[in-house]
């Protein structure tokens, strides 16, 4: 398998508090050096500690965030949707600001002649801009640029206008519609659920919801029932607590009660840990009468670029049927109750395998099957795929995926990061639309009758900071939505 990254060296997932604290180590043993050998003997004590407490304190720090270690208890996290070019500026700001508080303690701690003291200072803050250009240069932590994310030959001629019509949301991922029109929104962290009605512009809040999650822990997609309000309930993927990690579930909301009823009704799943990793899966779609859900290949970011058989890489578990990672996996519907109903039921009701990190699904209106939107690796191949029963979809043989199953459609070198997608009839085919988080867009492509892809990848709307969420109404307009903000595409298709 080609590598994911010639260089993927990630600081636990981008986390400001280990990269400070490695950084202040840091700066702790080059200060001790710079005293122990360039001070007179009274002072060499003073440098010989700060260099041993850098030292220490870089291996305890190192210890504590090692992925998987039994120490890593910290659980302040780097926002996992954050834009890299954000994510570069607080890497560099956090090294810089821990190399200033070592200096800080160096001056407080030794009385050094006034030039020891600037070229101590200079020493240090000069390997902490070091460490800045080196982290804002690292894969994985590049700039967007003035395209970010665009697949080759993208139609960029077709832009529509778009009308905001909520805004104060906290990171909104969810996003679905129900049979009379409800609409519902899931916010990523704090988990809320917020369902509305919709009339024309004009929305009404109904009801709004704090979900149950542990402490920390995160929502992200949700679907109505299809007979709803008959059957006054909705789904909603969280995560939840486990013995020693979060994990996977689906609550049942039912909103005819007040206040509104949470019950778990599937546990277990497995999830991408959110201080160490991405990978979540957790997408959700009722497609007939059968509920499917997705999970990823959970993988921590730092081994992300690792080859198969490396120690701490597992994504080799995708392929086994049994394993609940990089599945899609099936429920029946039975009312309000669902039954396992996967083409191999072990622990997990497995319905198709081989997927990455399918973090959005919706049903294609032609064959009925789900179709997931899967993030690729480093080095492109964002994929839709309609997924039938029983089908291989190819990681981690390889970062094309095409062995087995290939995708509807494939970005090439190109990052989009879909975070949403949705389907609507287009003439005598359909439209396939997706929200795409890297790119910044919200962007489509034309399937005919027969599900043929045709034309050109298109821009319809460039959406500041990244879109999460898209969905269609019964009518075909389109809804999405930015990190705080939710819109209406104007293309003459709402009511």
């Amino acid at each position: 398998m080609p590598p994911e990254s010639k260089v993927e060296w990630q600081l636990v997932g981008g986390d400001w508090w280990y990269t400070f604290a490695l950084a202040l180590c840091l700066g702790l043993v080059l200060a001790g050096a710079f005293i122990l050998f360039h001070s007179g003997q009274a002072e060499r004590r003073r440098g010989l500690g700060l260099l041993a407490s850098g030292l220490v304190g870089g291996l305890f720090t190192s210890t504590v965030g090692l992925n998987g270690s039994p120490w890593n208890v910290i659980d302040i996290d780097i926002h996992p949707y954050l834009s890299h070019v954000i994510t570069a500026a607080m890497l560099s700001l956090a090294a810089l600001s821990g190399i200033v508080v070592s200096v800080g303690l160096v001056f407080a701690a030794a009385r050094m002649r006034a030039r020891a003291s600037i070229g101590t200072g200079v020493a240090v803050v000069g390997v902490g801009v070091l460490v800045a250009a080196i982290v804002v240069q690292l894969d994985g932590f590049q700039s967007l640029g003035e395209e970010p994310g665009r697949p080759a030959n993208t139609d960029t001629a077709h832009k529509l206008p778009f009308r905001k019509l909520a805004e104060g949301f906290s990171t909104p991922v969810g996003l679905a519609f129900a049979p009379n029109g409800d609409l519902a929104v899931v916010e990523l962290n704090p988990a809320a659920l917020s369902v509305y009605s919709v009339n024309g512009p004009e929305l009404s809040l109904q009801k709004k919801i704090e979900l149950p999650v542990p402490p920390g822990g995160q929502a992200f997609h949700v679907v109505f029932h299809p007979e709803y309000p008959a059957q006054p309930y909705l789904y909603v993927t969280t995560e939840q607590q486990g013995q020693d990690r979060n994990l996977l579930q689906v609550l049942r909301i039912r909103l005819d009660v007040d206040p509104a009823a949470a019950e778990p009704v599937i546990t277990g799943l497995p999830i991408g840990q959110s201080q160490v990793s991405n990978h979540f899966g957790g997408a959700i779609a009722i497609c007939g009468d059968s509920l499917f859900v997705t999970t990823a290949d959970t993988e921590p970011n730092a081994v992300h670029g690792l080859p198969l058989g490396t120690l701490g890489v597992f994504r080799q578990l995708v392929q086994d049927p049994l394993s609940g990672l990089g599945k899609v996996m099936r429920w029946r519907l039975d009312g309000a109750n669902i039954v396992r109903d996967g083409v191999v039921n072990g622990e997990f009701p497995q319905y198709a395998l081989g997927f990455r990190n399918p973090f959005s699904m919706t049903c294609d209106l032609l064959s009925g099957q789900p179709v997931v939107a899967d993030n690729g690796p480093l080095d492109g191949h964002d994929q839709v795929r309609v997924v039938a029963p029983g089908t291989n979809h190819g990681w981690p043989l390889s970062s094309g995926r095409i062995e087995f199953t290939a995708p509807l459609f494939d970005t090439g070198s190109a990052h989009i990061a879909p975070a949403g997608i949705a389907e609507r009839r287009e003439g005598n085919g359909y439209e396939y639309l997706l929200a795409g988080f890297m790119s910044q867009s919200l962007d489509s492509f034309l399937v005919d009758s027969s599900g043929k892809r045709i034309g050109k990848y298109r821009l319809l709307a460039d959406v500041k900071g990244g879109a999460y969420a898209v969905a269609t109404d019964s009518a075909g307009c389109v809804y999405f939505t930015s990190a705080d903000a939710l819109f209406r595409l104007e293309d003459g298709r709402c009511r």
